[in-house]
């Protein structure tokens, strides 16, 4: 690679980063978890304890002998939004990935590498590799953390002072009680110092010397010791080791998206970056062996171990880029390993091909942010669609029924805006729930009904859309009725509460602001199977208006006109052109899982076609 020598160049691609960072993490809240860590914030500092007690915001039975230490997070978070609501906690996001960004470029700018093509693209492939923490919850902070211990790391090995080593103990002191993945903050110290002492034997020309090494022992030691101060002592520990070596446990996270591996979701690009990653490191690596005669140990442990675990959780993937980054930087840097090439052309060549990637990674993400965001998101600011707003709003207006069910994914959210008006059924701590969870699930699934309700009584129940076949079994039932549909989830009472709304005459513009089309459709799909055939007609309206901007969204939008025209086919005793057009829809494969309405018409039609 060549240095990026044009002034306006560099801008240009700071103009990009920038841009890239701006709309790439313009994320509304994607799920409940930064509502009830709220909760926790804010129970901390009225009851004057460090230790919560988990069993309050639910009417089932929680356990509370499970450990959950991020106090310090959940405080900052609660301050955060006391101070300025949503607002300056995504005005915090921003902050800990420019934290992240700057330490990586001023690192850069000690080598001379500050204008370098490359160091421009190891910062985009940084933003975009980490973006599993950038949903406002203690992971933000962790990735904050991550890059500042491997900074101080490499920052030695550069030649600063040993003595910002013993910062490392006091970072692990924070991070025990921030979060969880401090775990993972000390595998790095203990990789880092199995390397160099593999180098101190090995590798003689890159080592520390031997009072450096002892010097990198003894923080490392401190290190762990710091990782026992917390309200629970080592019982903390203890459990974490116990509770991740428990089959019963790795069964239940399988089922959670966020532990799925990074293969599973092809589409959200982890495995291209992650690639590219692996292939910058292996020939810096590779020159390093070829010109040195020599290996680094210490990054060779920390990226195999760190790549390995970006495989493996979609929620970790922002613990192994830092490690890259600065990695890469000090290779780069330390030795050298700058392309010397004679020929202009090729090294045109290589640098428009370097470009060329740059550019396509920020069009592709710019793409992805406004026409492919995640499930539950859109490209802009707010609260995601993982968290009932309307119907929490809905259920503390007019409060029907005594006891109420709610779904695992909405809970968070319901801790913080229903309780304690309402105690709830579930919410996304899970672990005060591991003794029932495969109950719950069978449930959520569908797969079981009467017999749950009997064992778990509950007279008015809150589901989302993304549990449709848990919907359809209260619809089923004569003893349920719908009394509230919004963006993101259904309210059903039992037919014993004397409360009753008619969901037909609720204002259809509570769903303009459905910005993901996923979305709209399983509204739409929910509106129909109801007969509100007014509310599904005006969701193909939202879905003009929200959606014309993204070509591959024309299909979803003409399938769901063919889907009103076949409607009203239908209405107008036009079975064989209704026929036709049901089964276009059905061939479509949009509108998948179909309408149950649109099934018992389609079948309806093929038996008895003009007959019926």
């Amino acid at each position: 690679m060549n240095l990026v020598k044009q002034y306006y160049g560099r801008i240009i691609l700071c103009f990009v980063l920038i841009g890239v960072l701006s709309l790439r993490f313009a994320i509304p809240v994607r799920d409940g978890d930064l509502f009830w860590q709220i909760v926790y914030g804010r129970y901390y500092i009225e009851h004057h304890t460090l230790i919560p007690d988990h069993t309050i915001y639910t009417w089932t039975l929680a356990q509370n002998n499970i450990i959950y230490c991020a106090w310090i997070s959940e405080i900052i978070l609660y301050c955060l939004y006391s101070l300025g609501h949503l607002p300056l906690l995504f005005v915090f996001r921003y902050m800990c990935l420019l934290v992240v960004l700057i330490l990586i470029f001023v690192f850069a700018r000690r080598f001379e590498l500050g204008n370098y093509l490359l160091t421009y693209f190891i910062l985009l492939i940084v933003l975009f590799s980490s973006h599993s923490a950038a949903f406002i919850k203690p992971e933000i902070m962790s990735l904050v953390l991550m890059a500042v211990v491997v900074l101080i790391y490499f920052s030695v090995k550069a030649g600063t002072t040993l003595r910002i080593l013993y910062i490392l103990p006091l970072i692990m002191l924070l991070w025990v009680n921030t979060h969880g993945v401090f775990v993972f903050g000390y595998l790095f110290i203990l990789l880092i110092t199995v390397g160099e002492i593999l180098n101190y034997f090995f590798s003689h020309s890159i080592t520390f010397s031997k009072k450096d090494l002892f010097s990198l022992l003894g923080a490392s030691f401190l290190s762990g010791i710091a990782v026992f101060v917390n309200p629970y002592g080592y019982h903390y520990i203890v459990q974490l080791f116990n509770y991740f070596s428990n089959p019963l446990i790795n069964k239940i996270y399988r089922s959670v998206y966020a532990y799925h591996s990074i293969f599973r979701y092809p589409h959200l690009h982890y495995v291209d970056y992650g690639v590219t990653m692996a292939a910058i490191l292996i020939g810096l690596l590779i020159m390093l062996i070829t010109r040195k005669r020599v290996m680094d140990w210490a990054i060779f442990l920390a990226n195999l171990i760190f790549g390995y675990v970006y495989t493996m959780f979609l929620r970790s993937t922002y613990l192994w880029p830092p490690i890259f980054a600065f990695s890469a930087i000090y290779l780069l840097g330390k030795f050298s390993f700058r392309l010397t090439i004679k020929s202009h052309l090729l090294m045109l060549v290589i640098n428009l091909f370097t470009l060329g990637i740059f550019f396509f990674f920020a069009a592709r993400s710019i793409y992805d942010a406004k026409c492919q965001p995640l499930d539950n998101t859109w490209c802009g600011f707010g609260i995601g669609y993982a968290n009932p707003v309307q119907a929490s709003a809905f259920l503390k207006k007019y409060h029907p029924g005594t006891r109420l069910f709610n779904d695992y994914g909405s809970g968070g959210y319901l801790m913080f805006d229903l309780y304690p008006s309402y105690k709830l059924f579930i919410d996304p701590r899970q672990f005060p729930f591991l003794n029932w969870w495969n109950e719950y699930r069978q449930f959520e699934l569908g797969m079981v009904f009467d017999g749950f309700i009997r064992k778990y009584p509950f007279d008015v129940a809150l589901i989302r859309y993304s549990n449709l076949r848990c919907i359809f079994n209260f619809m089923d039932s004569h003893n349920w009725r719908i009394v509230f549909y919004g963006p993101t989830a259904v309210v059903f009472v039992h037919k014993n509460v004397s409360f009753n709304f008619n969901v037909k005459k609720l204002p259809k513009e509570r769903l303009d602001g459905l910005y993901n089309i996923y979305q709209a459709l399983k509204v739409f799909i929910f509106a129909y199977n109801i007969a509100d055939y007014e509310t599904a007609w005006y969701l193909i309206e939202v879905m003009k208006k929200n959606f014309s901007l993204c070509p591959k969204y024309k299909k979803i939008i003409d399938q769901a006109i063919l889907f009103k025209e076949a409607h009203f086919a239908y209405e107008k005793k036009d079975y064989n052109r209704a026929l036709m057009l049901y089964e276009k829809c059905i061939r479509g494969g949009i509108l998948l899982p179909p309408p149950k309405r649109l099934m018992e018409l389609y079948s309806i039609i093929k038996t008895y076609g003009n007959k019926y």
